[in-house]
């Protein structure tokens, strides 16, 4: 086995060399075909750059001579005698036979004063940019403007401005307009390539000014040029224009010195690597042919070699065949023999206890024992994988990485024919997942156990699984008597609608969960007061598997609520409304009335001869007649009406919907009349009477403070006129 592994390795190594060097030469091939189209790339940049130089300094040259021209012209306009239009036609003369050319004086106000034309039109030019900027900006220079469309012949016209100045002030412009075909004259006398082109363009938005080459403009569109072109890009670069490789094209550029200009030379990216790629294809077509020609050579004698290899391979077939079986196994496989030596593993048995051949051959392996401690060499699975015929035993390991897992170890002995030991196999799992799982287990089931909460789980049906100790100490029902049964057989009240049980189901189904208090019954019939939380429990694919729900008694917290919030709004002797509640429903009653075109009315009642009736017979007896005094009124008054007591001997009757002001006064007159009479305290007729004030809300008079304060304005009204009377603000 080691020499045929040995024979087949030389092999591959030599059918591997060969292949490694052919595909170095190949990459080799390739590189330096692409260095090859770099090169021509990197040629043709560097004559766009000396193209655009060349371009630049004409272009300068050009420039100088209209401007000394345009200088000139402007020099002379005040001289005496001096016919504007004369000269400027001497001047188009020296542009040769192609110089289409206009020259033009305009006035500060935009209007022209002279031309080369014959006759000067009705035109303006104080609305155009140029006009503008030399107007606001008193420097002598020269603007050469993108191509603008003239007003006088419709003509497009590139203009070189200058202003003219008298005494330091702005006085108008003089400028040439010349034809962008006499510009692009002088770029054709340099002679290009058939598919090169020269362009003069405007630095401010990338128009073109003069071009020579084929027709059409840059392949680039005016974004990609200003942006390569534009100010902050220096003076001078080459780029590649974006898009299909096959309508590439790169373009040299340079800024003609002193003025706004572009010049750029744009040659055609497939027409640069033409001749680079016919020589490139044509050496590797050469190359190819030797390539194939080797290849054959050496499949041949690879088939040869590798045919007497199969057949060195089916000698070794079933070891091999085994080794594989034995290496595919998951679980972690070794083989000991007799004495306990480790004779053979699988990749598996490595990665799992952590540790390399050597550590395993001499037991490196971090086991430990129940109790966390290193466990001894002698006491590891392979080591007493020979005293027993078969052994289990379960031991977390600590790998080099620092991670604990968890190993199930299964022993067996092999024994031949004759019952005689030959060695073992011990085969182990990893299964820290169940172990932590059941750890899992043990704390959930601690926390269910111990929890102050009612836990109630139940299945997708709906129907109980589990509950907690909590559940059984809140509702009084056992386990054994809620498994199997619905929590609505259990627990439901009747206090609850349909349309409650509908709107629970209706969010469980919805978002999952639902959350609220609920009025439920004990087992004992006693009504309670619960908070529930019921949550869903789904599984990867949306399924609901059971609902857990999660119950405090807030019975008692409820009650506490009720009697916090009775003795902050009720008078705790009459147990009528205090000041407070009467204000909150009187602040109800007055937008009620708005809505309903009614009014809100207050009667403010002070008892008459209360404070004798107290010093003679005392509080107690005191007491005793506030509490029938609270009774008679409330006896007297309408349901929607509210009696409150404010203060010791005051009493307010709040109206929401007074109606008319006979029925208001109708009712405080039986209220009066209800106090006028005998009142039996300690066995004996006590006479007491009322004084009433009436107010109402009317017009802009609807604030629940002032209304109140009207009413005991007119209810002192009343006791100053003697009492036991009634006074009316309505």
């Amino acid at each position: 086995m080691p020499s045929l592994r040995r024979y087949r390795s030389s092999v591959i190594l030599l059918l591997g060399t060969a292949l490694v060097v052919g595909s170095i030469y190949w990459i080799y091939l390739l590189r330096a075909a692409g260095e090859f189209r770099r090169h021509a790339i990197a040629e043709a940049e560097t004559y766009g750059n000396r193209i655009t130089i060349a371009v630049a300094q004409q272009f300068t040259s050009v420039v100088r001579e209209v401007d000394f021209l345009l200088l000139d012209l402007r020099s002379e306009i005040a001289l005496d005698g001096f016919d504007f239009r004369e000269d400027a036609l001497r001047s188009r003369d020296l542009f040769g036979p192609n110089g289409d050319f206009s020259a033009w004086v305009f006035d500060a106000d935009g209007a022209p004063l002279a031309s080369s034309e014959a006759s000067l039109s009705d035109i303006t030019i104080a609305d155009r940019d140029y006009f503008r900027a030399l107007r606001d900006d008193a420097t002598d220079r020269l603007i050469i403007t993108s191509p603008i469309t003239g007003r006088h012949a419709g003509r497009t016209w590139i203009l070189f401005v200058r202003p003219i100045e008298r005494g330091g002030v702005f006085a108008g412009v003089i400028l040439f307009a010349l034809s962008p075909d006499y510009l692009s004259s002088r770029l054709a006398a340099l002679g290009l390539g058939a598919h090169e082109q020269l362009a003069i363009r405007h630095r401010d938005d990338g128009s073109m000014i003069a071009r020579s080459g084929p027709p059409g403009g840059s392949p680039a569109p005016d974004a990609e040029i200003i942006a390569h072109m534009g100010a902050g890009n220096g003076d001078a670069g080459v780029y590649t224009t974006s898009g299909p490789t096959e309508d590439a094209a790169v373009v040299a550029w340079r800024t003609i010195p002193g003025t706004p200009l572009v010049a750029t030379f744009t040659q055609a990216r497939a027409d640069i690597l033409a001749t680079p790629d016919r020589e490139i294809d044509q050496y590797i077509a050469n190359n190819i042919l030797v390539t194939v020609m080797f290849t054959a050579l050496f499949g041949i004698t690879g088939f040869l070699v590798l045919r007497d290899v199969e057949q060195r391979r089916r000698l070794h077939h079933a070891d091999d065949r085994y080794r594989r079986l034995f290496d595919a196994v998951p679980d972690g496989m070794i083989l000991v023999d007799e004495t306990g030596r480790v004779t053979l593993w699988n990749q598996s048995a490595l990665d799992l206890l952590g540790v390399d051949e050597d550590g395993l051959l001499n037991r490196g392996a971090a086991l430990l024992d129940d109790q966390g401690r290193p466990l001894p060499a002698t006491e590891f699975p392979t080591a007493l994988a020979n005293r027993q015929r078969d052994r289990s035993a379960l031991h977390p390991v600590t790998r080099r990485d620092g991670n604990r897992r968890w190993l199930s170890f299964h022993s067996r002995r092999v024994m031949d024919e004759d019952e005689t030991s030959l060695g073992a196999v011990i085969s182990f799992t990893d299964v820290t997942r169940l172990v932590m799982l059941e750890d899992s287990m043990h704390i959930s089931q601690s926390v269910f156990e111990a929890a102050n909460e009612g836990i109630m789980v139940t299945g997708a049906d709906r129907r109980i699984v589990s509950v907690n100790p909590a559940f059984t100490e809140i509702t009084g029902y056992s386990p054994e008597e809620a498994v199997g049964r619905s929590p609505g057989e259990l627990l439901r009240s009747g206090v609850h609608g349909p349309e409650f049980y509908h709107a629970m189901a209706a969010s469980l189904d919805t978002k999952g969960h639902w959350e609220g208090e609920i009025t439920n019954r004990r087992k004992n019939g006693q009504i309670f007061v619960e908070w529930l939380k019921i949550s869903v429990v789904k599984d990867a694919e949306g399924k609901v598997l059971r609902y857990v729900a999660l119950l405090s008694d807030i019975t008692e917290r409820k009650r506490m609520d009720q009697e916090i919030w009775r003795r902050a709004n009720f008078d705790s002797l009459t147990g009528l409304p205090n000041r407070t509640l009467m204000m909150d429903r009187l602040g109800q009653a007055v937008p009620q009335a708005r809505r309903r075109r009614d009014r809100a009315a207050v009667l403010f009642i002070d008892l008459d001869h209360f404070k004798p009736v107290n010093d003679t017979y005392g509080h107690r007896a005191g007491d005793d007649l506030l509490c029938q005094v609270a009774r008679r009124i409330s006896d007297t008054v309408r349901a929607d009406d509210t009696v409150a007591r404010i203060g010791g001997d005051e009493f307010v009757v709040v109206l929401p919907l007074a109606g008319e002001d006979l029925g208001v006064i109708e009712l405080a007159e039986r209220i009066r009349a209800a106090l006028d009479r005998p009142f039996r305290i300690s066995d004996r007729d006590v006479h007491i009477s009322a004084s009433i004030g009436i107010a109402a809300t009317s017009g802009e008079q609807r604030d629940p403070q002032q209304v109140i304060k009207r009413a005991d304005a007119a209810m002192y009204m009343a006791k100053s006129a003697g009492g036991n009377r009634i006074h009316s603000l309505l």
